[in-house]
C-alpha cells in the first residue's frame, strides 16, 4: 500500500522556509538518505524506506522538551518512496506519521499529539486504500545541482532540491522532516482531547485537518 501525498498550499511552505532561515543548522543525522542502500536491489522501484525517530529527539516547534524520553513512547515515522532518476539522481516522496508530545494550550498537561492523517476508501469497487497524509514532503536529490556556499537546499515547486553529485553518498533530511511537522503536523495551539471536548467552540479557529 503506497502513501500518496497531495499538494498543499504555498503559504505553509513559505512559513517553513522562513523558519528554516532562522534555525541554526545542526548535524543531528536522524533521518539520513544513503545512496549505497539502493545499489544492486532486485525489486523494481519505487523503493520504500522507513525511519522511526523518538519524538523527543526532534526539535519540533511546539514539542514538549524536558530532556527525558516520551512518557507515551511517541514515535515519528517517516515512510519514503524512493525513485531513481537517471544514473545518479533520486526523487523522494515521504509521508510523516506518528505523534509528538505537546503541552496543552488550555490546561498545560503534556499529551501525545497525533500527526494528521486522513484515509479515503475510494470507490466501492476499489479495494485500494488511498492515504492522504497532510504531513508530507517531496525532495529531488539533483546530481547536477550547483550548491550554495553553505551547502543549503533550495525549493522547486513543492519539492526541496538538494545537491547530490555522484561523489556524495548521503543527505541529511532531518531538518526537512522537522520543518514539515512544524508547518503541516502541529496546529498553532495544541489542545488535548479533554479540553477540546469541554470547550469545543474555544478551539474552532484551529487549522482544519
Amino acid at each position: 500500500m503506497r502513501a500518496t501525498p497531495r499538494a498543499r498550499g504555498a503559504s505553509k511552505r513559505d512559513d517553513a522556509d522562513a523558519r528554516r532561515s532562522t534555525r541554526a543548522t545542526r548535524a543531528r543525522r536522524l533521518v539520513v538518505f544513503r545512496r549505497g542502500a539502493y545499489k544492486g536491489l532486485k525489486e523494481k522501484p519505487p523503493f520504500r524506506t522507513t525511519w522511526d525517530v523518538p519524538c523527543e529527539r526532534l526539535d519540533v516547534k511546539l514539542g514538549h522538551r524536558d530532556g527525558a524520553a516520551s512518557r507515551f513512547g511517541s514515535i515519528v515515522t517517516v515512510s519514503c518512496d524512493v525513485e531513481p532518476v537517471g544514473a545518479h539522481g533520486f526523487f523522494l516522496a515521504a509521508a510523516i506519521r506518528g505523534a509528538v508530545d505537546c503541552a496543552c494550550a488550555s490546561c498545560g498537561v503534556v499529551f501525545a499529539h497525533a500527526l494528521p492523517e486522513h484515509r479515503d476508501d475510494g470507490d466501492d469497487d476499489d479495494d485500494d486504500v488511498v492515504v492522504d497524509a497532510p504531513c508530507a514532503f517531496t525532495a529531488w536529490l539533483d546530481p547536477d545541482f550547483v550548491s550554495t556556499a553553505d551547502g543549503a537546499s533550495s525549493a522547486s515547486g513543492d519539492a526541496e532540491v538538494y545537491p547530490f553529485p555522484p561523489s556524495r553518498d548521503a543527505v541529511d533530511l532531518t531538518d526537512l522532516v522537522v520543518d514539515t511537522i512544524d508547518a503541516f503536523g502541529v496546529p498553532d495551539e495544541c489542545v488535548c482531547d479533554a479540553c477540546r471536548a469541554a470547550e469545543p467552540r474555544a478551539w474552532s479557529t484551529e487549522r482544519a485537518m
